[in-house]
């Protein structure tokens, strides 16, 4: 938690910015779906960058891609 804290009060002027490209994503009707989820995980990979996380994602295997499934992170 105080690495996210610490890395926000480093990175203003890039909090500000992200706030911005997500509120001008949302508020544009012309995107697709799928442009939307690209200016998301453009967003997440910067603070993820920024903050010098490592994010590890495991057991795709186990997920259903013929039905519907939730995802409940853990942290």
């Amino acid at each position: 938690m105080f690495r996210f804290i610490l890395s926000i009060l480093l990175h203003i002027p890039l909090v500000l910015r992200i706030r911005h490209k997500m509120k001008k994503s949302l508020k544009n009707k012309e995107l697709s779906l799928q442009d939307k989820y690209d200016v998301a995980r453009d967003i997440v990979m910067t603070i993820t960058k920024k903050a010098h996380c490592k994010v590890i994602a495991s057991g795709y295997e186990n997920i259903p891609f013929d039905t519907g499934y939730m995802i409940c992170p853990n942290h």
